[in-house]
């Protein structure tokens, strides 16, 4: 690092806007559109910067606000971050770089969004998405920054998993971006040019067998790798219309209601049925299976909204995880199907794997070790796709 940053030093900040990305935060440059992927709490230093507050200031701020001893708050990957990825103009009265005329900034930043939905929109036309797909990653991914402190809690969950580095904070940010590119596709592509992305990219490995299973009622249990965000969006495409619990807050729940029930019926023939993560989930699920509704649920998410869980063995942690698929499943008598995505030469598979029968003699707890040891396997075939790294150790039983 070729500069420091001292507790009293006001650091400036180039203009940004500040979005919701599921459970993390998107900075956005405005003058070029880099993108900074962070948790909560970097969201919080950014906006302090913005408001003139000092690195003491803000620690301040942040023990207070995040109910932890000031000794241990650290900001110091956030900022070096920030001023790597040129969002800090200036550190005390050193001029890291001269900003351009805000005008200028506003033009260029309307150009890269026209220019960059006419590249999409043309591009995603085309049948040869082999070649266009890296293309359009290439010059996207290189706008997209994430986190340095999200990568390293990822990186140690990692290593002390037991696999070895072989470049993982390059691979893990690439899913990342990843993640929040498709996400991209999916609120700007136009009708044509989002049935033929999802129709093209989106493969289903065992299609014969998605056939018979897709006309019932299913609890299909995803888990967060890959391109794992679209598969309620793919299995619309398919005809299979799911009831599913997204986490979004604010207005990004909103507009992903919006998004999806504009494409109803345009683009394909059905669209998940939303909900909001809430304690309600449960009782909204299980209306929809007792009306002969397939539901799709996460079963690797490290949010707990009740007290009610179960402990497995998980990579040598014992952590905690919810029992909504396995409750569900033995109130309902509906099966469970687990659902593997993964990325392998610029494609997404999807894999379905046998069903789960209800068996009286079958507890809770089994179903729940049955799907996580399914999980197991899945991060050991593809280590670096499963996007919960740095969610791993909030899962752990203290």
């Amino acid at each position: 690092m070729k500069y420091t940053i001292e507790e009293n030093d006001i650091l400036i900040l180039a203009p940004v806007s500040i979005k919701k990305l599921a459970e993390d935060y998107l900075i956005i440059k405005k003058e070029d559109l880099t993108t900074l992927t962070t948790p909560k709490a970097g969201a919080k230093v950014v906006e302090l910067i913005a408001s003139g507050k000092t690195p003491v200031k803000i620690k301040e701020i942040i023990s207070k606000e995040f109910n932890v001893d000031v000794s241990t708050v650290n900001i110091t990957q956030i900022l070096e971050s920030l001023v790597d990825n040129g969002f800090i103009s200036q550190i005390g009265d050193r001029v890291m770089f001269r900003e351009k005329p805000r005008s200028f900034v506003h033009l260029k930043h309307f150009l890269t969004i026209v220019l960059s939905g006419k590249l999409l929109e043309i591009f995603m036309k085309r049948d040869r998405v082999q070649l266009i797909y890296p293309f359009l990653k290439r010059i996207f991914f290189k706008k997209i920054q994430i986190d340095n402190a999200l990568i390293e809690r990822a990186k140690v969950a990692f290593i002390e998993s037991g696999f070895p580095d072989k470049n993982f904070s390059k691979k893990y940010a690439n899913i990342q971006k990843q993640i929040a590119f498709d996400k991209t596709l999916f609120f700007n592509l136009k009708d044509k040019a989002l049935g033929g992305w999802i129709r093209k990219y989106f493969v289903i490995e065992n299609e014969k067998y998605f056939e018979e299973i897709k006309d019932k009622a299913i609890i299909f249990c995803g888990y967060h790798f890959s391109n794992f965000e679209m598969l309620p969006i793919v299995l619309g495409n398919r005809g299979v219309e799911v009831c599913t619990p997204i986490a979004y807050k604010d207005g990004v729940f909103e507009q992903h209601l919006q998004r999806t029930n504009a494409i109803k019926g345009r683009v394909f023939p059905v669209v998940p049925q939303l909900y909001s993560r809430s304690e309600k989930d449960g009782l909204s699920l299980f209306r929809a299976l007792i009306n002969d509704k397939s539901i799709l649920l996460f079963c690797d998410t490290h949010m707990l909204l009740t007290d009610n869980y179960y402990t497995v063995k998980l990579l040598g942690r014992t952590i905690k995880v919810n029992h909504g698929a396995a409750l569900l499943h033995k109130k309902t008598h509906v099966p469970i199907v687990p659902v593997l995505t993964y990325q392998k030469r610029n494609r997404c598979y999807i894999k379905f794997l046998p069903k789960i029968i209800f068996d009286e003699d079958v507890t809770e707890q089994n179903i729940i070790l049955k799907l996580f040891r399914t999980l197991e396997d899945h991060i050991r075939d593809f280590p670096h796709q499963w996007a919960k790294w740095h969610d791993l150790e909030s899962m752990v039983v203290s």
